[in-house]
């Protein structure tokens, strides 16, 4: 009676056997022959990769909106992995209807919009974001990304170490350390913003997986007191840009120009405007159209 049932099962057992045994031997082959490719397979099956987007290109003015302001024009590239800044100085000679003045005096003026909207004119160049934050905003940001060691080597001469009352050509700072130090430097306009772009690029290359959490959260947590056309989503959008940036080779210079300390001026070069435009790309049409009234409002 049992032996009915018993000759059943073992059959459909075998004929399985018969059917998933070829199929499992097939897929050990391909996995023995094809490693890298079954294990690309198995990954993409799986969580979905997140890869950057043209959301994560960033052209921006930034701003330490001090009594002395000081001016940063980035860029941010992750599809490209780019990771690029350019420290202007505030004598920086910009071109407007009324004639030229200076980045510090459009920023007096009007606010960063300003600013950035005759930048934008005089480099011939996109420029539609821009952010200004006190020193102290900044110098927390720095504080939360962690410690950099800055080179002086080509930054400060003997000289102008001496009166920084520095006896070592390496330092370790923190964001803290930073802010003093270049509040401190008493530099001709373009040796500060020389020193300015050292700084800024040793925190940058040195806490690449930190920046993003820790600029972003800073400024989310300050959104009040931000004068930015940048939106919280923004804010949030430029902490996955960092994150995406951090294979990339952050470079920070001093935008190439020259300082005439007769007339207190800094005037960009031609450099300048093809240097800005293979990193911005070329303006199609003038932005000074914007409202230069506007002064910035709060990220929310």
């Amino acid at each position: 009676m049992r032996s009915g049932p018993v000759r059943s099962f073992w059959l459909s057992f075998l004929l399985t056997l018969a059917v998933v045994m070829p199929v499992m031997g097939a897929f050990a082959l391909y996995v023995a022959a094809f490693p890298q490719t079954a294990r690309t397979e198995q990954i993409q099956s799986g969580v979905p990769i997140n890869r950057p987007t043209e959301k994560n290109s960033l052209s921006l003015l930034a701003v330490s909106a001090g009594e002395e302001p000081a001016f940063l024009l980035v860029r941010l590239d992750a599809p490209e992995a780019r990771f690029r800044l350019y420290v202007l100085p505030a004598e920086t000679v910009v071109l407007s209807a009324e004639g030229p003045c200076t980045l510090a005096q459009a920023y007096e003026t009007a606010g960063p919009a300003r600013a950035a909207a005759l930048l934008a004119d005089t480099l011939q160049i996109p420029l539609e974001q821009y952010l200004a934050a006190t020193p102290g905003v900044w110098a927390q940001a720095a504080e939360e990304a962690g410690t950099a060691r800055l080179n002086l080597d080509g930054l400060l001469n003997g000289e102008e170490r001496e009166a920084l009352g520095l006896t070592e050509s390496v330092l370790t700072l923190n964001g803290e350390g930073a802010a003093q130090l270049l509040a401190s430097a008493q530099l001709e306009p373009d040796r500060l913003a020389g020193l300015r772009a050292g700084v800024w690029q040793a925190f940058a290359r040195q806490n690449r997986e930190s920046l993003g959490a820790a600029v972003s959260g800073v400024l989310r947590q300050n959104s009040g007191s931000l004068l930015t056309n940048l939106s919280g989503v923004d804010l949030y959008t430029l902490a996955d840009t960092l994150d995406y940036l951090t294979e990339a080779e952050p470079e920070a210079q001093l935008m190439p120009g020259s300082w005439e300390s007769r007339t207190g001026r800094y005037t960009l070069s031609e450099e300048s405007v093809s240097l800005a435009q293979a990193e911005f790309g070329k303006a199609e049409e003038s932005l000074s159209s914007s409202p230069a009234g506007n002064d910035g409002s709060s990220a929310q």
